[in-house]
């Protein structure tokens, strides 16, 4: 009997109540799911679930009615025409804290990935067993995983431009076995980010018909002879970009608030008038994390420069709001970099933008605030001060660079200085670290919030560490638990 899986299992959008297990058919079939406690009580089974070619043959189940802080094994069983189940994978998992429930906890970040690249099995070999060794509760990317423009490293001899192609492009990440069994045994969180569809690439009018690449990136192109379709960037590439995407990595995410038509069915589309976007909030214990979507509505074309939908300022200010009252500590997640710029992709591009991001964040009086982001190849941590009114803030940016970074020569990636905002009054770099590169982040709550990270290298060796000391905000802020 041939079992027709392609790509997984993996896990995601984990809660203290919930998960999701994913995995990708190569043609179309049934599947089945249990999860049980690794005590060995079951608690949970699927009901057979068929196969869609329109969705990419993707299989989605939704587990409900876990319990907090709970381990658990599941097993993907595939189910054939005589209805006979073979068991063909497992996996498990862990279970979040309740909401504002202090626990510790750590996280790996981590930033493009070329699976093609020399050393990519090395890479993700370390960042598998460093994830194991620190039991890690989940992988975070704030940016791009994968690169659609790294040509070969991607796996493919061009750019993808049709969905077939963007899905060779998961193909090949999957192709890792590290890889995979990293998602077979961690959550994951993910944003997508530019490299996704291509390299700095933006809409060029608000009804999002028309998007362009860089002039330099499509002369370069023709130069190297690249065909016509890899030079642009139609709506149809994007919209090819957006559905593999989604159908891989983004229904492993925590439900968008307000996603785009047709997420629903696996298949989301870019139409004029929709405001919806694939960022979203979740939360782990006392620590909420804000994903941003930088993406979807972004336009630069002449004077007309927008990154963010004013739906989705709406939605950054109101949990912003809520997670000032309700947390003590707070992450946004940001596939571009806040406090840095140089080649790559950074929120300095659009000085508006930047500036309203900084007076939202500082105006509303947030403590113990810290961007998570990928925009440049170099890792960064960054201490920041933003005066508002008379009133100055504290943040941090922790950005992480490439799992696998482009063949970029170095002196055409390395961030050029700071971000240029006139309510930026201090910043200082508390550590760059170039190079192969993922990051481990440790949350504690005793006797005050405290993040401490270390970047890793190639040989899994410490590039940089160290930790942020927050304030005690425990006063103002009703929690449970003590961690």
């Amino acid at each position: 009997m041939t079992v027709p899986l392609l790509l997984g299992p993996a896990i995601g959008g984990v809660a203290s109540d919930r998960a999701r297990l994913w995995l990708r058919a190569s043609r179309p079939s049934t599947w089945k799911a249990r999860v049980s406690e690794v005590a060995g009580r079951a608690v949970w089974e699927s009901e057979p679930v068929r196969t869609q070619e329109e969705a990419g043959h993707l299989v989605l189940f939704s587990v409900l009615g876990l319990r907090p802080e709970r381990a658990y094994r599941y097993s993907v069983v595939f189910v054939d025409a005589t209805g006979q189940e073979v068991e063909v994978a497992r996996g498990g998992f862990r279970t979040a804290p309740r909401l504002t429930e202090r626990r510790d906890f750590t996280f790996c970040m981590l930033g493009t990935l070329l699976p093609q690249a020399h050393h990519a099995a090395d890479m993700l070999h370390r960042v598998r067993e460093q994830a194991r060794k620190e039991d890690a509760a989940f992988f975070l990317t704030p940016g791009p995983l994968l690169a659609a423009d790294a040509v070969p490293d991607n796996g493919l001899e061009r750019p993808p431009v049709t969905l077939e192609e963007y899905h060779r492009l998961y193909q090949a990440a999957w192709s890792q076995p590290s890889w995979g069994l990293a998602l077979q045994e961690h959550p994951i969180f993910p944003m997508w980010g530019h490299r996704e569809v291509d390299w700095g690439w933006a809409w060029a009018d608000v009804d999002r018909t028309q998007a362009r690449l860089p002039f330099w990136l499509r002369w370069w192109r023709r130069w190297q002879g690249f065909p016509p379709a890899s030079r642009e960037v139609s709506r149809q590439r994007v919209v090819a970009a957006l559905q593999a995407y989604w159908q891989h990595l983004g229904v492993l995410t925590a439900d968008p608030p307000a996603p785009p038509e047709g997420a629903d069915v696996h298949r989301p589309l870019i139409l004029p008038a929709d405001r919806g976007h694939l960022g979203y909030a979740f939360a782990y214990g006392a620590a909420a994390f804000l994903v941003l979507d930088l993406h979807t509505h972004r336009i630069r074309s002449g004077l007309v420069r927008r990154l963010l939908h004013p739906e989705q300022w709406r939605v950054l200010e109101g949990w912003l709001a809520t997670a000032r009252d309700a947390y003590p500590l707070t992450f946004v997640v940001t596939s571009a970099a806040v406090f840095s710029r140089g080649p790559g992709d950074y929120w300095g591009r659009f000085p508006d933008a930047l500036r309203r991001l900084l007076h939202m964040v500082a105006a509303r009086g947030l403590r113990n605030l810290i961007f998570l982001s990928h925009g440049l190849e170099w890792g960064r941590v960054v201490e920041a001060q933003v005066q508002v009114d008379g009133h100055t803030a504290r943040l941090w940016e922790i950005g992480v660079g490439g799992v696998c970074p482009g063949r970029w020569p170095r002196v055409a990636w390395r961030p050029v200085g700071r971000a240029v905002s006139p309510l930026l009054q201090g910043h200082r770099v508390l550590a760059s670290v170039s190079g192969p590169q993922f990051a481990c982040l440790r949350v504690s709550w005793q006797p005050a919030p405290r993040v401490s990270w270390t970047f890793f290298g190639l040989q899994g060796q410490p590039l940089a560490e160290g930790s942020l000391n927050l304030e005690n905000v425990y006063d103002r802020i009703a929690l449970v638990g003590t961690g």
